[in-house]
């Protein structure tokens, strides 16, 4: 049977399971379908600005930005459809390159999954999603019996 690199999968399903509990606690307050307040609206903006300028993790930046905006402790965080929602934004508005920067980042995950077809690779998160920044990571899943099959594939690649 299959599985899931090690590596690759434990470090992100650990980091999503605790976003994942986080979330929960600060969504708890606000009803579901309710339109965010203005504070989540501006820190998912200056939220949007980190991730795209500085290159920031999505709960960096909402951190972050919720501090500068000096948010009360308890303030709900934007959800990810927000998010996604004001990257898509903040990059139409000053980002003009983005199409070449994507465009170029995904090239450079084909090669990268055809050096690695016979551990059936799949590509996930910005690169994906179209919200990929110079900054951005190229995040592949691969499969594979034995991780270390990875491992000595990549050593002997180079």
């Amino acid at each position: 049977m299959f599985t899931h690199h090690a590596f690759i999968l434990f470090s992100r399903t650990a980091r999503r399971k605790r976003r994942g509990l986080v979330m929960v606690r600060r969504h708890a307050g606000r009803a579901r379908g309710a339109a965010p307040s203005r504070l989540t609206l501006a820190i998912a903006a200056q939220a949007a600005r980190l991730i795209v300028e500085d290159g920031l993790g999505w709960r960096d930046a909402c951190q972050r930005a919720a501090h500068a905006l000096n948010a009360p402790p308890h303030t709900p965080m934007p959800s990810r459809a927000l998010m996604d929602e004001q990257l898509r934004a903040h990059m139409a508005l000053f980002c003009p390159e983005q199409g070449a920067e994507l465009a170029a980042l995904r090239a450079l995950a084909l090669r990268w999954m055809q050096r690695l077809a016979a551990f059936r690779p799949h590509i996930t998160g910005a690169v994906w999603s179209g919200l990929a920044t110079r900054h951005a990571d190229i995040w592949l899943h691969t499969f594979c019996d034995d991780p270390k099959e990875l491992e000595i594939f990549l050593v002997n690649e180079g």
